[in-house]
């Protein structure tokens, strides 16, 4: 059911959208021929009024629809204590990627000029999961993942890459607080691979679901992991069952896997 009416996200190709619960903000970024941020105060009504302008984001020669992966938006997200809004940039394939991370103050998105990261050995920054307001894990279809540290000034710097052996397309990043792990998903591969946030190093791979031909998008809810897959399914893994092959739930019956293009959770309210 639709809560209030579309708004107009300022740019054409809205790509990936994170939500405060703090601040009661929501922000998009568009990627394409007018790239850049917009944020919104986010009601419980469903009703959004935007916040501040559009903070342009440097995509150049991009088109829409677009084309990439390469030259796109990858990633926007808040930090864990929500008081900064990160935003990844994949570069263009061969100029590294960038992070944008812009401060928060009084429920307000700083639209000023945000601090801009370089990093390097990471030339198509693609999914992004924070472990702490101080670091995070960026990964990359290039080679696997880069655990990163994010100093008090927003500053982003590469501390060290782990290469996954055999991963044909790593593009996205789930982290469990439960477990100290963050899982990379390959969309080219049914395998997870398990990185040791206090290690920074490969933990465990899980065997996935082979049918599903590579998992997409994941998202971390308890000690299950749920991963949209190349075909129409979602693979759960139980993360305290490593050695467990995933369930999977069927999704043929919704239509064609191709226009499904993201995964979020959401915990029903007590009573419903």
């Amino acid at each position: 059911m639709l809560l209030g009416e579309p708004v107009d996200t300022v740019g054409n190709v809205p790509s990936t959208v994170a939500y405060s619960a703090r601040h009661g903000l929501a922000c998009v970024a568009n990627t394409g021929s007018r790239p850049g941020v917009q944020c919104f105060e986010a009601k419980p009504c469903g009703a959004l009024k935007a916040r501040g302008p559009l903070m342009p984001l440097p995509v150049a020669n991009q088109t829409a629809p677009v084309t990439g992966p390469a030259n796109t938006v990858s990633d926007i997200l808040f930090n864990p204590s929500e008081s900064a809004l990160f935003v990844v940039l994949k570069g263009d394939g061969v100029a590294d990627g960038q992070v944008y991370a812009y401060r928060v103050e009084d429920g307000e998105v700083v639209a000023g000029e945000p601090v801009v990261s370089r990093l390097p050995g990471v030339p198509v920054a693609f999914g992004t999961a924070f472990t702490s307001d101080a670091s995070a894990v960026v990964s990359s279809p290039g080679f696997g993942g880069a655990f990163v540290d994010v100093s008090p000034d927003l500053a982003v710097t590469v501390a060290s890459a782990v290469a996954v052996e055999g991963q044909a397309a790593i593009c996205w990043a789930a982290y469990s607080e439960a477990l100290g792990s963050v899982y990379l998903l390959d969309g080219g591969s049914p395998a997870v691979t398990a990185l040791d946030v206090a290690g920074k190093s490969i933990g465990r791979t899980l065997a996935g679901y082979e049918a599903g031909m590579g998992s997409f998008d994941a998202v971390v809810a308890g000690n299950m992991l749920y991963a949209l897959q190349a075909a129409p399914a979602i693979a759960i893994f139980d993360l305290e069952k490593p050695g467990d092959a995933p369930s999977v739930v069927d999704l043929a019956h919704l239509g064609e896997r191709a226009s499904w293009t993201g995964m979020a959770y959401y915990q029903a309210a007590q009573g419903y």
